[in-house]
């Protein structure tokens, strides 16, 4: 009679695993396509208006670290001095960007995933960011303290997210504090708005 129980455990534990496993193997796989879709997306430089006179791609897939990675901006015209392009999201403030406007580029399955750990300060605003879309836009300005301080474009598929240059993406966005926070930076924003207009994205 043990033995027969014993195996009863043994197969109900088994299939336990199996259950988990599935489950894991299917997660995984979900944010694997997310991921893939991800490292298709490119940030684009065109220096001339409504013109690809210029233009200059940049993928996010040759950035050393695409879930964490900085665009050198540096030899653009002077865009570098007043904007900071990357993607991920920040994790503490960084005193390189105090006078410059951030503008993060992130995949919504990263967020998600260290929501209770590093991305914490995105609480607020998932439930404005529906599960279908992959990709986040976030623009903040980096002599900020509060890293909960943010514009945000959370509403855009793929398909949608390069019909227009980072400026005027920006005029879609959204607050995550209006209220509370310090307009400056904002209005810095909107004082180097041609710097900004020189960048969109494209997937």
């Amino acid at each position: 009679m043990n033995k027969i129980v014993a195996l009863c455990v043994l197969a109900l534990t088994v299939g336990m695993i199996g259950d988990c496993c599935r489950a894991s193997s299917s997660a995984s796989s979900s944010y694997e396509a997310d991921y893939q879709r991800f490292l298709k997306v490119k940030l684009v430089y065109c220096p001339k208006k409504e013109s690809d006179v210029g233009k200059i791609v940049l993928p996010i897939k040759e950035l050393r670290n695409p879930l964490e990675g900085t665009f050198d901006l540096s030899g653009y015209d002077d865009t570098g001095q007043y904007l900071s392009i990357a993607t991920g999201y920040p994790k503490e403030k960084n005193p390189e960007n105090a006078d410059k406007i951030e503008i993060w580029i992130a995949p919504r399955f990263l967020i998600e995933k260290e929501l209770t750990t590093t991305a914490g300060h995105f609480k607020g605003i998932m439930s404005n960011w529906p599960s279908t879309v992959p990709v986040g836009i976030f623009w903040r300005w980096g002599g900020w303290n509060n890293l909960e301080w943010m514009d945000y474009l959370t509403t855009n598929s793929l398909e949608k997210i390069g019909d227009n240059n980072l400026y005027r993406k920006y005029q879609f966005s959204q607050n995550s504090d209006e209220e509370n926070y310090n307009t400056t930076g904002m209005n810095m924003l909107k004082e180097h708005w041609r710097s900004l207009s020189r960048y969109k994205l494209e997937s």
